[in-house]
């Protein structure tokens, strides 16, 4: 009895004297010192535990689409070791693979947040030779595809891009029957706004490869021009500019090193893109003479086909000098 009423006084003396040193100004600063010790490792580990979390699920995903070994490569070699990436794999989730290869690697992701589909691009940044990727990320236009974040390696190129949902145009054009006048002419205006405004941009871009394989077609017809990053600056330098890029049928002539390309190079692959809109057929000089000779077998207007035959002159001297020509 006497030694619990002991132990009852001293408890309580502490208490008192706990009290005390906490209502002063030191005793709570150590408390909160001493929370805090305990909430940041704790807050560390939770952080560490999430970021791992993601990861794996990652790469379980990577794993189980059987890529090819030199793309299994870069994601060992050179995705995994970039700090960087726990800022993707936190903001978004891996859903599917559209196309990998040594060259480029396209990834699709879904957003944690709100479920929105975005793209995840990877380019060797030796193969890179196009237009300052901090100023493509300036071009916003509804027509064009959007870089929202780029990060680095020594190595690569990592950019996080919007996603068009749709098809590929060119094999949108394949599985279609007959595709009419109006409809032409809606992917027409949808490409002259795109580079309206690309060649208006500051400084000029140049998209260079205007081909149904870097298109896509939504549900309700609207066009997507995709692969910003292959574009080109206007700038003094282009007459350096490299031809491999060149995509056959749709490449302007100049892209071959015979000129260095501008704003009518790309007119001269709108045309090419809108000829195989109209007939099915890869563009070439004789299919397009062919249909000059014998209009009654072109499946649109004459208006379209002059049009057409126009963009696609040899010299750009007798093109289309520039969008604003265009009827």
């Amino acid at each position: 009895m006497v030694m619990t009423m002991f132990q009852f006084t001293a408890n309580l003396i502490i208490t008192e004297r706990a009290k005390q040193f906490l209502n002063s100004g030191h005793g709570l600063f150590l408390l909160l010192f001493v929370l805090l010790m305990i909430a940041i490792p704790t807050a560390y580990f939770q952080f560490k535990k999430k970021n791992a979390e993601f990861e794996t699920e990652w790469l379980k995903q990577l794993y189980a689409s059987n890529l090819p070994d030199e793309v299994y490569n870069i994601i060992n070699l050179d995705f995994l070791s970039a700090p960087f990436r726990y800022k993707i794999f936190n903001k978004f989730k891996f859903a599917d693979t559209i196309r990998a290869s040594q060259n480029s690697i396209l990834f699709r992701m879904v957003s944690r947040d709100n479920n929105e589909s975005h793209t995840l691009k990877i380019i060797e940044k030796e193969k890179y030779i196009s237009h300052d990727l901090e100023e493509l990320m300036q071009i916003n236009h509804p027509n064009i595809e959007r870089i929202f974040q780029k990060f680095e390696t020594p190595s690569h190129f990592y950019l996080v891009k919007s996603y068009a949902h749709g098809e590929i145009l060119f094999d949108y054009i394949h599985q279609s029957d007959r595709y009419g006048e109006e409809s032409v002419i809606s992917i027409t205006q949808q490409l002259l706004a795109a580079l309206q405004y690309l060649h208006e941009f500051k400084p000029a871009v140049v998209y260079r490869e205007i081909t149904p394989d870097n298109i896509i077609i939504s549900k309700d017809a609207k066009i997507t021009l995709m692969d910003l990053d292959t574009t080109k600056r206007k700038t003094v330098d282009m007459k350096n500019n490299t031809y491999y890029l060149a995509s056959k049928g749709f490449a302007a002539p100049e892209l071959f090193g015979l000129l260095p390309p501008d704003e009518r190079t790309d007119i001269y692959a709108l045309g090419a893109t809108l000829f195989f809109v109209v007939t099915k057929q890869i563009p070439t000089r004789e299919a397009l003479e062919y249909f000059e000779q014998n209009p009654e077998d072109w499946p649109s207007s004459k208006k379209m086909l002059n049009t057409i035959k126009k963009c696609m002159a040899f010299d750009p001297a007798e093109r289309f000098q520039n969008i604003n020509e265009f009827g």
